[in-house]
């Protein structure tokens, strides 16, 4: 195995956790919206297979010197809070940020010219104008 993919999701407390959906109800035993409750609520609950739902730094931690990392950014406006989370933590792996959000990714590219990124195309042409602005390589 060479990378592992992971999906973000921010805390209404600005923190990172991985969770696949916006909702906790499908893969956890909590429900409503990830963004409606703080990191420490959040600790509480439980993936469906009773693990603890990592934050960031966790995946970071864990994935150290075994595995590149590819986060989904899921939610709006993560960009800065994972430049910082990445920029402190000892991670020194292939990480790729990839997201929908190619305003997020750009703001990401903007703070971290280094970082690698992918956006994500759901439906529609490829812009390639767009993929410009983003500083693809």
């Amino acid at each position: 195995m060479d990378h592992v993919e992971v999906d973000v999701q921010s805390t209404r407390d600005g923190r990172s956790v991985m969770v696949h959906d916006s909702t906790l109800d499908r893969t956890t035993n909590g429900k409503g919206p990830v963004n409606r409750l703080t990191l420490s609520e959040i600790k509480h609950l439980r993936i469906l297979d009773g693990q603890e739902i990592p934050t960031t730094e966790d995946v970071l931690a864990c994935c150290q010197s075994r595995v590149g990392l590819v986060l989904e950014l899921k939610a709006k406006d993560l960009a800065e809070s994972i430049v910082q989370i990445v920029s402190s933590s000892e991670f020194r792996d292939l990480l790729i940020s990839a997201s929908f959000d190619h305003q997020d990714l750009a703001r990401l590219r903007h703070l971290h010219p280094s970082s690698t990124i992918m956006p994500l195309i759901g439906r529609g042409a490829i812009d390639p104008d767009a993929l410009a602005k983003l500083g693809a390589r």
